[in-house]
């Protein structure tokens, strides 16, 4: 089985408190730092092809403290009308989180979340846009993350990116 992984980061400290990462949308190879661990997900079975261009390049770079999280996102669109009507919108998510439930179909089981949404931000400029999240007592800040999505006029996915938040 191939695996595939899906983003690099570099981490750079511009604070005592601060972690930094960054991840542009077209890295298709991964190197490990230690704040940032890549996602990897199984390569299909069938004859790899290459992966189908998108119109936009978006790139996060996020710098995270105990009390917020700050995401910088820039975009470069392969044509630059598209770019006019595009707006960018970006997601604090919080994984690995559990409910224990108590009445109903799921009535004595714990269910599992992953990729929870925690705060919504946009429509945002996406040629360049800096977002600051507040965040709350009780989220787990090495469960934390940014999902960065690109849309159209229309309302169709130009771009979407995730990327681990660096506690």
């Amino acid at each position: 089985m191939r695996i595939v992984l899906l983003f690099s980061c570099v981490l750079a400290i511009p604070a005592a408190d601060a972690a930094t990462c960054t991840m542009p949308s077209a890295a298709l190879s991964a190197t490990a730092c230690s704040n940032c661990i890549p996602r990897k997900v199984a390569a299909p079975a069938r004859r790899p092809t290459a992966p189908a261009s998108a119109p936009v390049r978006l790139a996060l770079t996020l710098t995270q403290t105990a009390d917020r999280m700050e995401v910088l996102a820039d975009s470069r669109f392969d044509d630059p009308v598209a770019g006019h009507d595009a707006q960018l919108y970006l997601a604090l998510t919080e994984n690995s989180l559990n409910s224990d439930v108590t009445a109903g179909e799921n009535a004595r089981r714990a269910l599992h979340h992953d990729h929870v949404v925690r705060q919504l931000a946009g429509p945002l400029d996406p040629h360049h846009a800096s977002q600051r999240f507040s965040l709350q007592p009780g989220w787990k800040a090495a469960d934390l993350g940014v999902t960065a999505f690109v849309l159209d006029a229309r309302g169709a996915t130009l771009q979407a990116l995730a990327m681990p938040g660096c506690p």
